[in-house]
């Protein structure tokens, strides 16, 4: 069984090498490990991740291989805008934003960054779609560019990013509509709630004495 693995190795090398199915530099995924070829061997292949990790792969296993710097790869990123923003205004203002972070960070992006419209409408924030071509090596860099230069040219355009939101509703004692509690701030809207429960966090007199659990 040892030389027919060997045999196996040995051939499917030589066809991989015969037809150039990948090279040293190429970056390459295969089983859920991604790396960048490092080293090609008539019987092994040594594949080399972001963390410095290599791991070794008998040619005969190099099967269902996805070679990633074959085409242009795209970094996608996405960006949250608070709801009360103007849409409008800032889609007219985003292709100047786009071309200026092209300018800036040219060596990592192969073409402008594009907009590519809303993606979803969350619970507190209208999520925006941004992408990008890049070369495969640049796909995670471009994406923390991308988030950080949005942020900032966000904030020069007065967009700041949203947070999470609650409305507390109160209803009144008399069995009234419930009303929003604008007026209250947090700590307030928290003691008015608890006094509305029949025993406190600390039970009440009858509680602390043993009374009324039957």
């Amino acid at each position: 069984f040892s030389a027919e693995s060997l045999i196996a190795d040995l051939v499917t090398g030589l066809f991989m090498l015969f037809e150039n199915q990948y090279n040293v530099g190429d970056i390459v995924e295969i089983g859920g490990f991604r790396g960048t070829v490092t080293d090609i061997g008539i019987r092994t292949t040594s594949i080399t991740d972001a963390s410095e990790n290599i791991k070794v792969i008998n040619n005969a296993d190099m099967r269902n291989i996805l070679n990633r710097s074959d085409r242009v790869s795209k970094s996608i990123c996405d960006i949250p805008i608070p709801y009360k923003t103007d849409l409008e205004d800032l889609e007219a203002a985003l292709p100047g934003l786009l071309d200026e972070i092209y300018k800036a960070h040219s060596d990592a992006m192969k073409a402008g960054p594009v907009y590519l419209g809303v993606q979803s409408l969350a619970d507190s924030a209208v999520i925006l779609r941004f992408c990008v071509d890049v070369r495969e090596k640049d796909i995670y860099s471009a994406i923390r560019i991308l988030n950080r230069e949005l942020l900032l040219g966000f904030r020069r355009l007065g967009v700041e990013c949203p947070f999470p939101q609650l409305d507390v509703h109160i209803r009144n004692s008399e069995g009234g509509a419930a009303a929003p509690a604008d007026g209250f701030a947090p700590l307030q809207v928290f003691l008015h709630l608890l006094l509305q429960q029949p025993f406190c966090m600390f039970g009440n007199e009858s509680a602390r004495k043993g009374e009324g659990y039957g």
